[in-house]
Formats: structure tokens, sequence, C-alpha cells
């Protein structure tokens, strides 16, 4: 059976920053994947550490400009 994707960014997360993932903003394209990667993560780590910080690209995009969002009607 194949390892799940996320599964294997979490590994590779673990792997490349360690235990305090305080200083990392990790962005989707939705929410859904989010869930996903927490839960995996949790699953990798198998105890309590730092979360990153987890951002839509629409809330990133919103809290790295000053710039008001268009509206979808225009």
């Amino acid at each position: 059976m194949q390892t799940a994707f996320l599964k294997l960014v979490a590994a590779d997360i673990q792997k490349r920053f360690g235990n305090d993932l305080s200083e990392i903003a990790i962005v989707f394209n939705n929410k859904r994947p989010i869930t996903y990667l927490k839960k995996h993560l949790s699953e990798v780590y198998g105890q309590a550490i730092w979360s990153p910080q987890f951002f839509t690209i629409q809330e990133f995009l919103r809290l790295s400009t000053d710039d008001t969002e268009a509206s979808p009607l225009t």
C-alpha cells in the first residue's frame, strides 16, 4: 500500500526542522489538507511539539499585504 503524500511531507518536515516548528508557515490551497497534515504530524512526532502556522493562500496573502481584497463580484 502506498504511503499518503502528506504523511511523507510530515516525515520530511521532521527530518528538516526537528521539534521546533514554531517558526514555520505552511500554505495550502484550502483548509482540508491542513487537517490531514496536522494528523500526520502528530503521528510522525508522537509527542507534543510546537505546531507550525497553517494558512490558506488567501489568508497568507491577506496577512502579507496592506492592499484590500477585490470583491468577487467585480
